[in-house]
């Protein structure tokens, strides 16, 4: 039963039953009893507990993982504001880390075009997609691009030429530079965010 699960981790993350126990078994607990919140749906809980966790933290990758569960029950109840702020905290409050970088970026782009901040989301999925480790991760960002795009425009036309672009480079299809086919390179129409 995962309500008596949650009431079950919640004794065992209060300070005198962790007394005894190794960092690695803290974590643990504390990563789940808050996963265990946020999959019930007791976001003012959630929101509680981490905001009280994550400035005592003295793990950064705690920390940030923190942020990054704060974020997700911000983003689930559809407060944005929060949910950027959270995401932030994630690069502010633990900047010499960065396991959850990717995670807390796709939020902040996911959460601006919530707002239909579409400029500033494309700016955010942007430097997801200028920092892409592998064909994977390529892949699935720009494909947020494409959808950033057609959400933002009720159109096709800069999806899909951004489309064309990454498939054919900027000669185009033919592969002869300055013909017709020649796809704009949408991405640099896109400036990266201010921070």
């Amino acid at each position: 039963d995962p309500v008596k699960r949650a009431e079950v981790l919640r004794v065992s993350v209060e300070p005198q039953n962790l007394a005894d126990s190794s960092y690695w078994h803290i974590s643990a607990r504390r990563r789940y009893y808050a996963d265990t919140l946020l999959s019930l749906k007791r976001h003012e809980e959630a929101q509680r507990y981490l905001l009280d966790l994550e400035p005592q933290e003295e793990n950064p990758d705690d920390g940030q993982l923190y942020c990054l569960y704060l974020a997700r029950s911000y983003y689930a109840e559809e407060k944005w504001d929060k949910a950027l702020e959270a995401c932030e905290w994630a690069f502010t409050h633990h900047p010499t880390k960065n396991c959850v970088w990717r995670d807390a970026q796709r939020q902040i782009a996911d959460a601006l075009a919530k707002q239909g901040r579409f400029d500033e989301a494309l700016q955010a999925a942007r430097v997801l997609y200028d920092a892409s480790r592998n064909h994977g991760e390529v892949t699935s960002y720009a494909s947020f691009i494409v959808h950033l795009l057609r959400t933002a425009d009720g159109n096709d036309e800069r999806s899909n030429a951004f489309v064309l672009h990454q498939l054919y480079g900027p000669a185009g299809e033919d592969g002869e530079p300055g013909t017709e086919d020649d796809p704009a390179d949408i991405l640099k129409t896109i400036p990266y965010p201010n921070c």
